[in-house]
C-alpha cells in the first residue's frame, strides 16, 4: 500500500513537471515561428523546402546537387545561407514535396504541426502526452524542423505491433527507407524474436516506396543521391562538421580531437553492444524488449544527431509508467537536454547524448536482471 501511494505521487509530480516543460517547449516554438516569419531566418527544414521546390520544377535530381539547391535556398531568404545539402533517399521527396507548395515559412509551420501529430498519435500508446511531448529532442525539432517527429513515428507505430501483428509491422517499418541508419537493429529484432512475418511486410513497404520513386522522380536522382554520399561521407572523415550536434559515439571521441580511426575504433564495440543487446531482449522476449531496441539503436550508426534522441522517450515512459528509476529518468532527460542548450547557448561541451543512451541502456538491463532474480527466488 505504501509503496502504490509513493508510485502515484512520483508520477503526480513528474506529470505536472512535464506538462510545465511541454508548455514551455510549445511556447518557445510559437515565438521562433513569429521570429522566422520577421526575418526568414534558416532552419534545417529549408532544406527539405529547397528539394521540395526543385522536385516541383520537374528536377527531382537537382535536389542532390548541392549547387542547385543551396541557391533555392538563398533565393528563398534572399540572403547568403549555411549549407545544408539533401542527404535523403529519394523516397524522402514523397514526404516533402506537397509542403513545397506552400512558401517556406508556412511550409515550415506545416511541416512542424502535421509531422508532431503523427509522433504525438504514434506515441500516445507509450505514455501520456505531457510526457511524450517534454522530450529534449521535441523543442529541437520544433525550432529546426528536422526528421525527428516523422522517423519517431513511423518506428514507434511499428514496434508496438511487432510482437502481435509483425506483418502490419513490417509495413509501417519499411518506410524507414526514409532514414535507414534507424532501421538497422530491427532485421536483429525480427530475427531474433522470429517474427517472420514482418520481413515480407518491410520488403512490401520499402521496395514500392523505392520503386515508386524510381519511377516518379527519375532514376537520376538515385545517381544524384548516391553521388552525395561520399560527400558526406568525406565530411565524416574531416572536421567539417560541428560534433556537438552529432549523437553517436563515434562523434563523441571526435569532439575531443580523435581521429577516423579512433572514433570508429570508439563507435564498434558499442554498435556489437547494442546488436547483442538488442538479439538477446527480443530472442527471450524480456519485458524490456521495446525499450531496449529504442536505445540500442542510438548506438549503432556513426552519422546521428541530436534530435535522433528522441526515441530515448520509450525507456523514460516504461520507467515512468511503472513509478521507478526516477533519479535515472532525470539523468537521461538532462543528457538529452544539454545538446539542445547548445543551440540556444546554453551549453557548451560534448554531446551528452551517447552517455544518455548507455545510461538508459544499463538501467534497462539492471531492471531485467532484477526480475530475473525475483522470479527465481520464487
Amino acid at each position: 500500500m505504501h509503496q502504490s501511494v509513493e508510485i502515484g505521487a512520483t508520477r503526480r509530480w513528474l506529470r505536472t513537471l512535464a506538462v510545465a516543460v511541454s508548455l514551455m517547449f510549445l511556447g518557445v516554438a510559437c515565438f521562433g515561428v513569429f521570429r522566422y516569419a520577421a526575418s526568414d531566418y534558416q532552419t534545417d527544414y529549408m532544406s527539405f523546402w529547397a528539394a521540395g521546390r526543385l522536385t516541383l520544377d520537374g528536377d527531382a535530381a537537382a535536389a542532390y546537387d548541392i549547387a542547385r539547391h543551396h541557391a533555392v535556398q538563398e533565393d528563398a531568404i534572399g540572403r547568403q545561407s549555411q549549407l545544408m545539402p539533401f542527404p535523403y533517399p529519394p523516397p524522402f521527396l514523397f514526404a516533402v514535396t506537397p509542403f513545397s507548395l506552400a512558401p517556406y515559412v508556412p511550409a515550415f509551420v506545416l511541416w512542424v504541426a502535421l509531422t508532431a501529430l503523427l509522433y504525438w498519435r504514434a506515441a500516445r500508446a507509450y505514455g501520456p502526452t505531457p510526457l511524450l511531448m517534454a522530450q529534449p529532442a521535441v523543442l529541437l525539432t520544433y525550432l529546426i524542423g528536422q526528421t525527428a517527429f516523422l522517423t519517431a513515428a513511423i518506428l514507434l507505430a511499428g514496434l508496438r505491433r511487432l510482437g502481435d501483428r509483425p506483418f502490419r509491422a513490417g509495413l509501417i517499418l519499411g518506410l524507414l527507407v526514409i532514414k535507414p541508419q534507424l532501421a538497422l537493429l530491427l532485421p536483429v529484432a525480427v530475427v531474433a524474436g522470429r517474427l517472420w512475418p514482418a520481413i515480407p511486410g518491410a520488403l512490401l513497404s520499402g521496395g514500392a516506396a523505392l520503386l515508386a520513386a524510381g519511377a516518379v522522380f527519375g532514376g537520376a536522382s538515385y545517381r544524384g543521391f548516391l553521388d552525395l554520399l561520399p560527400v558526406y561521407a568525406q565530411w565524416m572523415r574531416g572536421n567539417g562538421w560541428p560534433w556537438d550536434e552529432f549523437a553517436s559515439p563515434y562523434a563523441f571521441v571526435r569532439y575531443f580531437g580523435a581521429s577516423p580511426a579512433a572514433g570508429l575504433a570508439v563507435q564498434l564495440p558499442f554498435a556489437v553492444l547494442a546488436v547483442a543487446v538488442t538479439a538477446l531482449a527480443w530472442a527471450r522476449d524480456w519485458r524490456e524488449k521495446v525499450p531496449v531496441l529504442a536505445a540500442a539503436t542510438l548506438l549503432v550508426p556513426p552519422y546521428l544527431l541530436t534530435y535522433d534522441s528522441l526515441l530515448l522517450l520509450v525507456p523514460l515512459a516504461w520507467w515512468i509508467g511503472q513509478g521507478r528509476r526516477t533519479g535515472l529518468v532525470v539523468l537521461v532527460w538532462l543528457g538529452c537536454w544539454l545538446p539542445i542548450g547548445h543551440f540556444i547557448g546554453l551549453y557548451t561541451g560534448p554531446n551528452t547524448v551517447p552517455p544518455a543512451t548507455l545510461l538508459a541502456l544499463f538501467g534497462l538491463l539492471v531492471d531485467h536482471w532484477a526480475t530475473t532474480r525475483r522470479s527465481t527466488a520464487f
